[in-house]
């Protein structure tokens, strides 16, 4: 498992630091993000759940809708989907389906070619299993750090890193955790 959790760590990694080289190597960028925007995202996601009753890795779908009401600030709702796989030598039985439904805000750090930005939303995990002691729903926050390449006015691809918290013991770490592949189309409101 270690090793696993070490080539998670250095694919990860290696994206961030192509995200960061093409942003150096590309001489000077030009502000990409912009206000009155609405940006669709969708793609598959890697989620592990170490805290969870449950089966403790998946994959899935996570999808994103967000209005970026100026520049650097955008609100909006994230919605998750992850099929967690029966542990090696449990029951078929074991495994399940989490969903998450989340709804909050995001604040881009940069608005250049490369925009990296910071989401902290909340929301509700649900599952066909026990998410902690029985629980099938439970009250959760979502923080998140992504980067997105917009490599054409309306389009863009990127990456994110997103913790979930359970409540009421939310600040068990890592809690829920996923890494979340995207590509975003963005809609200008000017334009509609």
């Amino acid at each position: 498992m270690g090793n696993r959790v070490s080539s998670c760590v250095r694919a990860l990694l290696g994206v961030v630091c192509v995200f960061v080289g093409s942003t150096v190597g590309s001489g000077v960028a030009h502000a990409q993000a912009g206000d009155q925007e609405i940006t669709v995202a969708a793609g598959p996601v890697y989620a592990a759940a170490p805290n969870f009753r449950a089966p403790s890795r998946g994959v899935g779908l996570a999808t994103s809708v967000f209005w970026g009401f100026s520049p650097s600030f955008s609100v909006g709702f994230i919605g998750h989907f992850a099929h967690h796989f029966a542990i090696r030598g449990g029951e078929p039985d074991d495994s399940n389906d989490v969903l998450g439904a989340f709804a909050g805000a995001a604040y881009n750090i940069d608005v250049l070619a490369v925009v990296p930005y910071l989401s902290l939303s909340a929301g509700v995990f649900g599952d066909d299993g026990d998410l902690r002691d029985g629980q099938r729903v439970a009250a959760a926050i979502r923080g998140a750090f992504g980067l997105d390449y917009r490599f054409r006015r309306n389009w863009s691809v990127g990456a994110e890193v997103t913790w979930h918290g359970l409540f009421p013991e939310f600040t068990d770490f890592p809690g829920y955790s996923a890494f979340w592949l995207r590509a975003s189309y963005v809609f200008e409101l000017d334009a509609l």
